[in-house]
């Protein structure tokens, strides 16, 4: 989609694009290289174009490739996910004799203000407005399904908003409460999301990655597989020095 970045125009791939495009159009090389042709001739001075999970490509020395990843669960040969590591149904069972609860809920401002506490406790910046917008969107559809945990209370401690796509379910937003509950009620939240994956069929649950190493390293720990995911800029000339030093993040 069209943007500007620093008053620059740009070219980037949506939000959530990855995860709204069907499987028979995953780029294969050719399609990959004739994407690069057109892009250089674009008259966008800036090109932030993200890839597909698991997809390999060569690209020419002019781009920046930055290598992402995110997290995937797959079934075994029964079609059923492996049962969860011991020390995750630990947690479970802890959140469980707790009186933590799962609660479906679609309630966007309910949702909205645990997602922004933790990013903001993470110090990363977020756009309430346009996550509102977003999840409006999402909860009026039926390809998604959204729980609040509450502990014994009735207090709203984590949640996790859920997207299934295809033959894929999306582990899609979270926010939590930093409490001594936080870890455990998270891990009820992922298993409730992988028994609905598993409920629908779905082939692949996918942690949607997470830059955050210790969050990365919990996901690993579900015995997700680390699957890459590339970004690739395209900085023009004569703009290619004053993004590395004004939008640093663009390019690592």
């Amino acid at each position: 989609m069209h943007a500007r970045i620093k008053g620059i125009p740009a070219l980037i791939t949506p939000p959530w694009a990855l995860y709204a495009t069907p499987s028979n159009l995953i780029p294969d090389a050719h399609e990959i290289n004739h994407a690069v042709r057109l892009f250089e001739e674009h008259s966008a001075s800036l090109i932030v174009w993200d890839l597909p999970p698991n997809i390999r490509a060569a690209l020419p020395k002019k781009w920046h490739v930055i290598a992402k990843h995110t997290r995937q669960l797959y079934p075994d040969s029964s079609g059923l996910f492996a049962p969860l590591p011991k020390h995750r149904q630990k947690q479970i069972r802890k959140a469980e004799g707790a009186g933590i609860r799962l609660i479906p809920c679609s309630d966007v401002e309910r949702m909205l203000a645990l997602h922004q506490l933790s990013r903001h406790r993470k110090n990363i910046a977020s756009d309430a407005a346009q996550l509102r917008k977003l999840l409006k969107t999402i909860f009026a559809t039926p390809f998604h399904s959204s729980y609040m945990a509450v502990d014994a209370d009735g207090n709203d401690i984590a949640n996790a908003v859920f997207l299934h796509h295809l033959n894929e379910t999306v582990y899609g937003f979270g926010g939590q409460v930093r409490s001594q509950y936080s870890a455990v009620a998270t891990t009820l939240l992922i298993s409730k999301g992988m028994e609905h994956a598993q409920e629908l069929g779905h082939d692949t649950f996918d942690f949607g990655g997470s830059e955050d190493r210790g969050v990365d390293q919990f996901y690993s720990e579900f015995g997700a597989a680390k699957v890459p995911r590339l970004r690739a800029v395209l900085a023009k000339r004569p703009f290619r020095r004053w993004l590395k030093w004004t939008r640093p993040d663009l390019l690592r």
